[in-house]
């Protein structure tokens, strides 16, 4: 009895772990109207300037500078905060920098990331600036991918410029899902 249970066990086991599929779900396209994601395109990839000081909204990394503090914007740049009296920080200025999320200073050098490139933004003695942009240092980060996988999303086409972000959205007969 013990023997006719092992090899019923033993077939029913081998049928079902042979029914496991290896490979992800792939949707049917004939999706006329679902939620998903939308593209959100800028043109403008390389703009970089100095602005007044602005109110944070979405703040990422904080590096220290001398007297100064910098706090990331997520894509969008860095804060400028004039640390001389760390009892009354003064917020000086903002510096624009798209698709902006990481910064790092060394020797007189403020590193940071825009998309796929990364600039090097030298501080001169007399406080102007030299801007260096080396271009595809980090390969293709351009967010042709929603953020979060098993979506729906309107294809990306690049003619339409560059992905900065997503929109959360209704999307009739899409095309690409992730």
């Amino acid at each position: 009895m013990i023997k006719k249970t092992i090899i019923v066990l033993s077939i029913v086991l081998s049928i079902g772990l042979n029914s496991c599929d290896d490979y992800e779900y792939i949707p049917e396209f004939d999706v006329r109207e679902t939620e998903g994601y939308k593209p959100i395109y800028s043109q403008e990839v390389s703009l970089v300037e100095i602005l007044d000081a602005r109110p944070f909204t979405n703040p990422g990394n904080i590096t220290k500078y001398g007297r100064l503090i910098l706090i990331n914007e997520n894509n969008q740049g860095f804060h400028i905060i004039d640390n001389t009296d760390p009892s009354q920080p003064v917020k000086s200025g903002f510096f624009v920098i798209p698709y902006n999320n990481n910064i790092a200073v060394k020797d007189n050098v403020v590193y940071a990331d825009s998309g796929s490139d990364l600039l090097a933004i030298e501080i001169m003695q007399d406080g102007s600036l030299s801007v260096n942009r080396s271009g595809g240092v980090f390969g293709d980060l351009s967010g042709n991918l929603p953020p979060e996988t098993g979506v729906y999303f309107e294809c990306v086409e690049n003619e339409n410029g560059v992905v900065v972000g997503w929109e959360r959205t209704t999307l009739y007969n899409p095309q690409c899902y992730y």
